[in-house]
């Protein structure tokens, strides 16, 4: 998890996983106790390493009625995207390279 540790991720979620018995906790943040967990060789997170700007603006578009319907401003939301969104995808890949070579 070094390669986020410093880095705000995206999280788009309302639920929060529990650590299983046996798994090892690999981040978690004063807000969600478990953001992520290895358990054997597999590896768990509960926010998405995955979402690049085109992805984010896809999730935005598709969810934009519940986005507004909880009170997230959309362009405040783009814009923090905008502002953090480069350093998370190269976090992000750098943590799933990482991971799949230790496969």
């Amino acid at each position: 998890m070094r390669h986020v540790a410093d880095t705000p991720m995206f999280v788009w979620h309302g639920d929060e996983a529990r650590l299983p018995e046996g798994a090892t906790l690999l981040a978690s943040t004063d807000d969600v106790e478990v953001h992520a967990f290895s358990y054997g060789r597999s590896l768990a997170v509960q926010f998405h390493p995955e979402v690049d700007p085109a992805t984010f603006e896809r999730w935005v578009i598709g969810n934009m009625v519940e986005l507004r319907e909880i009170g997230v401003s959309i362009p405040e939301f783009r814009a923090e995207m905008a502002a953090r969104g480069p350093a998370a995808v190269e976090a992000s890949l750098a943590l799933l390279r990482e991971y799949v070579a230790a496969l």
